[in-house]
């Protein structure tokens, strides 16, 4: 892999090890760092290397364009929040944009990169979750009594681990060594206490299970899978699980909060209050005070509604039915779809190292397969090869597992 490609690499661990810090000054910084990369792909690219579809990088820079819309007509409740959210969607178009460049002709071998890192931190989470008492890194102090890693919010580090569930089975499909990275995300998972998590790591799951059209082991080793992340729950988080969805409201404050955020996107409902305003613009239409500060819609596609008019969710929607069509054809991008649907009930996009996550995915499915030559024979973009490309010899490709499981690098 290039040097950019270990740089995103690294920049993607760097943010999401860090992601308990949530001051508008990191963000800079990590939006800085995303755009000293894109500059360093751009300039370490040879031309006519960029090969990927556009149009994801395009669509983030056009949320970013109308955040300054909103600035350049002040249509917006607070200016500063609006520009760093500008800032913020314009360095993810940057992101995708520079994993699209540098990840060409690598994606396998970044998404094996990825799981190893995945299954290490899914296992480092676990033994904080243990241990640490709700210290983050056995240091800092938080205000709730378990933390997961450095994600101080469980419901958003079990987002987290739906979206590599999927990239992490299908790595392992091919290389059963593997496979240790599954369980240990599924335990993870299943320490998160999270109802949604609960449903949605099921269907993902599923899913893949009904996608495994090739070979009895990949089948019997999903419905292992599923087994696993089903005792893991009952041990580790039963006792809470159960009270939640025994409880008698289980939205409790959040329907209030959604139809006071439904009240408040229909005051603007073409250009929103502004990027980066709910929390500002919220208490205009507030029907009861639960005795916190609400600062997000806790439904991340209407917050995006109330803050960027209706333009903006029906951008990110069409972003998001692609990943769900990529999905069926390339099933380690499942966690998408399933992310998705996660942020109906909760807003882990409000994070930045979560949507550098989601794009990085979404950036990868969009890599055009490479064409190369082995003992001077043209191969087809569709064929998958086994070994680098930079090797003289190739030996046989593995039979598939999944379908379409010949579409990958």
């Amino acid at each position: 892999m290039s040097r950019t490609a270990w740089g995103l690499f690294a920049c993607l661990w760097f943010a999401t090890l860090t992601v308990f810090r949530r001051d508008p000054a990191w963000e800079l910084l990590l939006a800085g760092l995303v755009f000293l990369l894109a500059a360093c792909a751009i300039w370490s690219s040879p031309p006519g290397r960029f090969r990927a579809t556009p149009w994801v990088a395009t669509g983030l820079a056009a949320v970013a364009a109308l955040g300054g819309l909103q600035l350049l007509t002040g249509q917006t409740l607070e200016s500063s929040a609006t520009a760093l959210m500008a800032m913020r969607w314009l360095a993810l178009a940057a992101w995708c944009f520079t994993a699209q460049l540098a990840l060409s002709g690598v994606r396998a071998k970044f998404l094996e990169l990825l799981t190893l890192g995945a299954g290490l931190f899914a296992l480092l989470s676990l033994l904080m979750w243990a241990t640490a008492g709700g210290r983050v890194y056995w240091l800092w102090q938080t205000s709730g009594h378990e933390v997961l890693g450095p994600w101080i919010n469980q419901n958003h580090f079990a987002v987290w681990c739906e979206l590599m569930l999927a990239p992490a089975v299908w790595v392992a499909a091919g290389k059963p060594r593997f496979w240790w990275a599954v369980v240990a995300i599924l335990a993870a998972a299943s320490a998160s206490g999270s109802r949604a998590a609960l449903a949605l790591v099921t269907l993902e799951l599923v899913l893949l299970w009904a996608l495994a059209g090739r070979g009895r082991w990949a089948k019997s080793a999903l419905v292992l899978a599923l087994v696993i992340f089903s005792v893991a729950t009952s041990v580790w988080s039963g006792d809470a699980l159960w009270h939640k969805l025994r409880d008698s409201e289980p939205l409790l404050y959040r329907d209030q909060i959604w139809s006071s955020s439904v009240a408040l996107w229909r005051r603007q409902p073409w250009w929103g209050h502004g990027l980066g305003t709910f929390s500002r613009a919220y208490p205009e239409t507030a029907t009861f005070d639960a005795g916190e500060f609400v600062d997000h819609a806790h439904n991340d596609w209407l917050e995006w509604g109330v803050e960027g008019g209706l333009f903006m969710p029906l951008l990110l929607l069409a972003g998001y039915l692609y990943a769900c069509r990529q999905s069926m054809r390339s099933p380690w991008l499942l966690g998408l779809p399933i992310a998705g649907l996660h942020a109906l009930v909760d807003y882990p996009m409000a994070r930045f190292p979560m949507a550098l996550w989601v794009v990085l995915l979404l950036a990868l499915a969009t890599l055009d397969r490479p064409r190369f030559k082995l003992k001077r024979r043209s191969v087809s973009s569709t064929t998958e090869l086994a070994v680098s490309p930079h090797k003289r010899y190739a030996e046989p490709a593995s039979r598939p597992v999944f379908f379409g499981q010949n579409a990958l690098d």
